[in-house]
């Protein structure tokens, strides 16, 4: 036997193993990774379906984009709390202040992953474009499969603020 022979023969398992191997790496880089204590909060118990009682609560970590381009300059970080008919933004940094809404004055409306921003609140002082996540939220890099999920967040987020007395918005 000669080696391009042997090499022919092996060559099939080679690129199997480099092509398991890149996709371990991926499937590892881009799992999701969400905090305890995020996303919709709902009735629990064993006697409760999620079917028919959907979740009328929840927090999120938040950014909002402050600008009309919507860059991470000078935006405000912190979360978005959604529970009896209100929405609490409290902010990490403790130099910005935190505020409080009635659903009832949000219109809210979602974004794609490629298109605007995830989320768009229409307030009485003002449209708020914002991401929100179960995860933290990257301001300074990109992770394109977390830019996806955060859409998914988005829509979550949305729907409970829909359940809390928000309107649909067109923004």
């Amino acid at each position: 036997m000669d080696d391009p022979t042997t090499l022919l023969r092996w060559l099939p398992f080679l690129v199997l193993a480099v092509l398991g191997l890149i996709g371990g790496i991926l499937l590892v880089a881009f799992r999701a990774r969400p905090q305890a204590g995020l996303g919709p909060l709902g009735a629990t118990g064993p006697d409760v379906d999620p079917a028919s009682e959907p979740p009328h609560a929840g927090a999120w970590n938040a950014y909002l984009y402050r600008g009309r381009l919507g860059g991470t300059i000078g935006g405000a970080s912190g979360r978005f709390d959604v529970a009896g008919g209100e929405l609490r933004f409290t902010p990490d940094d403790p130099a910005d202040s935190a505020w409080t809404l009635p659903c009832r004055q949000i219109g809210v409306s979602t974004g794609t992953a490629v298109f605007g921003p995830p989320v768009t609140l229409v307030t009485p002082a003002g449209v708020l474009r914002c991401t929100v996540s179960r995860e933290r939220i990257n301001r300074f890099s990109r992770n394109t499969a977390k830019t996806l999920r955060e859409t998914g967040y988005g829509r979550e987020f949305a729907d409970v603020l829909l359940r809390n007395g928000a309107h649909p918005a067109s923004a």
